[in-house]
């Protein structure tokens, strides 16, 4: 029966061990995975027990990747999968990790639409179908995405929010014909996902005072 004869922690990478089997490195496992085994030298190590380390590490990288890129940003449920999958994880293991990440909080699509929302209209105003469309882009239910916009901080309306980018449009595009200004600020407002009934009151208003 092959058996353990060293665990040593690496220098490297500290969080991880290197388990010698028979004398020589076999491979390595972070440290949690060793202590959930209680891994320790003189034991002996079957088949089925190395099949589980070997199983339960996979888990353990898919976990610090994941939080590694939860690190960098507030993400979705959808784009933590997404990153998984081009690591070449499993689905079974996705699945695994996913509902950890969401016990422990770390996943929360409610939350990163309520962060998108307040963001966005900070950075870069919007209607609230735009918000809707962008968030249900990056995997938020539309029942979470519209939950979200209906608890904003600060009440989303379009006709005023419309009104405020039609003025900083203006405020940057002094010179401009009238007609073809209008007709760019119209285009503009509609790519940002206003009705026309949001669009003609916020240009007829910002042109008079202008």
């Amino acid at each position: 029966m092959p058996t353990i004869t060293k665990l040593e922690r690496q220098k490297k990478n500290t969080s991880r061990i290197s388990v010698f089997v028979d004398g020589e490195f076999a491979f390595g496992v972070h440290e949690q995975v060793a202590l959930k085994y209680f891994l320790k030298s003189g034991m002996e190590l079957p088949a089925d027990l190395r099949r589980k380390l070997e199983y339960d590490e996979t888990i353990s990288e898919a976990r610090i990747v994941a939080e590694r890129y939860l690190a960098r940003s507030m993400r979705t449920e959808k784009e933590v999968r997404t990153r998984l999958r081009e690591k070449d994880f499993r689905q079974e293991i996705i699945d695994i990790v996913v509902e950890a990440l969401l016990r422990d909080h770390l996943l929360d699509d409610a939350r990163y639409a309520e962060a998108f929302i307040r963001s966005a209209q900070r950075l870069k105003p919007r209607s609230r179908q735009k918000l809707l469309i962008d968030l249900r882009k990056k995997g938020v239910a539309e029942e979470t995405a519209r939950a979200a916009l209906e608890e904003a901080e600060e009440p989303i309306d379009d006709s005023e929010t419309a009104e405020l980018i039609a003025a900083k449009y203006v405020a940057t595009h002094k010179g401009v014909e009238p007609e073809k200004l209008k007709r760019r600020l119209f285009g503009y407002l509609q790519r940002r996902g206003f009705r026309a009934g949001d669009i003609f009151p916020a240009i007829r208003s910002v042109l008079e005072n202008d």
